[in-house]
């Protein structure tokens, strides 16, 4: 993080300017488990309005990505390996999911 310094209504005192941040509508859980064989992904809403898009990333990975939306905490897009089996739990607010490219 870089830090700037200003000085602030002729006071004399610096000031520390910060990033900017924003803040997301709600959090969706995103998890993967392998048995044997089998997979699973599991993405769990919070009670906000979440908006996500899952689409395919090549043959073998999926990305979720959330649009004012966090991931696991964070705002960034997970990646995670193709999946047998995909439950969605949407605990109520208004939320959209969006599949691109990934065939059901």
């Amino acid at each position: 993080m870089s830090k700037r310094r200003r000085r602030s209504g002729g006071s004399g005192v610096p000031v520390e300017l910060l990033e900017e941040c924003c803040y997301l509508a709600g959090n969706v859980s995103a998890t993967l488990k392998v048995s044997g064989s089998l997979s699973t992904l599991t993405i769990i809403w919070d009670a906000e309005a979440n908006v996500i898009e899952i689409s395919m990333l090549g043959t073998s990975s999926i990305v979720i990505a959330g649009i004012d939306t966090s991931i696991n905490g964070t705002a960034e897009p997970k990646t995670f390996p193709t999946f047998g089996t995909l439950l969605i739990d949407m605990k109520g607010g208004d939320d959209q999911v969006a599949l691109l490219g990934v065939l059901v």
